[in-house]
């Protein structure tokens, strides 16, 4: 049975830096990462009202769905499985000084 020091692993995630997309930022691209993507993959509500469809362009959307395509999709699956892992491990006390 695989055991998990949760202490170190609280440590790895909290070092770890903001994710930042490795594609071509261009002021559009950007836009929507930031506007329209990151809140959506939140959970948070994005109004068609409030986005500035002047602020990108189709070129734009194809080159963010690219990325998605090619890398956001592949991170999300390899952490969804390791949520999954994580919640099947069954707990264990770090101390067990009273047996």
């Amino acid at each position: 049975m695989p055991k998990i020091n949760t202490k170190k692993l609280m440590e790895a995630i909290t070092g770890l830096e903001a994710f930042k997309p490795a594609i071509e930022e261009t002021k559009g691209v950007k836009y929507l990462y930031d506007r329209l993507y990151t809140p959506m993959a939140s959970g948070d509500p994005v109004l068609i009202s409030r986005i500035d469809f002047s602020a990108f362009t189709l070129d734009d959307v194809g080159e963010l769905a690219e990325y998605y395509n090619e890398v956001i999709r592949g991170h999300s699956q390899s952490t969804c499985h390791l949520a999954d892992t994580l919640r099947k491990l069954p707990p264990v006390s770090s101390k067990m000084g009273y047996i």
